[in-house]
């Protein structure tokens, strides 16, 4: 089994903030660092209705 180096948690942040899948934190949308203005069980509930990578539109 692999493992994966780095600091891994900070894709999703940048996945919310480099594409529109789902919008900033209502009061939060200039929030540094980053993290602070998403809500990633807002972006789990996006993939789960999306149900796969092909359905993301570029």
């Amino acid at each position: 089994m692999g493992s994966i180096g780095g600091c891994i948690i900070i894709l999703p942040f940048l996945l919310c903030d480099r594409t529109t899948l789902i919008q900033p934190m209502t009061g939060k949308e200039n929030s540094t660092p980053i993290m602070t203005k998403w809500s990633l069980q807002e972006l789990h509930t996006k993939f789960n209705q999306l149900g796969n990578v092909q359905n993301i539109e570029v």
